[in-house]
């Protein structure tokens, strides 16, 4: 399937007068539609403050993370670390919380969110 970058350079490019204007979402749907392709059905993000305070906790929650589709992410200040990457865990003040965002969110993770958040 065409992303939506894709499907909008590609109306862009082909377009006479419309190098200088980007298409709006409703055009880059219509484009889909026509090449016989469903627009992408939208991702509902969520985020949560958890604490990660022990060895075992991290690799418990490394584990839990992996089983999630799409991207999860760890935020902390500026930094932004892949949920799913031990160390790039371990290199994070594991003292202080940190913002779990799951950018793909599906109530059947609320059970395995739950064990890490802040209390």
């Amino acid at each position: 399937m065409l992303s939506f970058a894709n499907a909008a350079a590609s109306i862009v490019t082909t377009r006479k007068g419309a190098i200088c204007s980007m298409p709006d979402r409703e055009e880059v749907n219509t484009l889909l539609a026509n090449c016989g392709k469903e627009p992408r059905e939208q991702k509902t993000a969520s985020s949560f403050d958890i604490l990660l305070g022990s060895v075992d906790k991290v690799k418990a929650f490394v584990n839990d993370m992996r089983k999630i589709e799409g991207d999860v992410l760890l935020c902390v200040g500026k930094y932004v670390i892949d949920a799913k990457s031990i160390m790039g865990i371990f290199s994070l003040d594991l003292s202080k919380p940190l913002r779990l965002e799951i950018e793909d969110w599906k109530e059947e993770y609320a059970a395995v969110i739950e064990r890490y958040l802040r209390q």
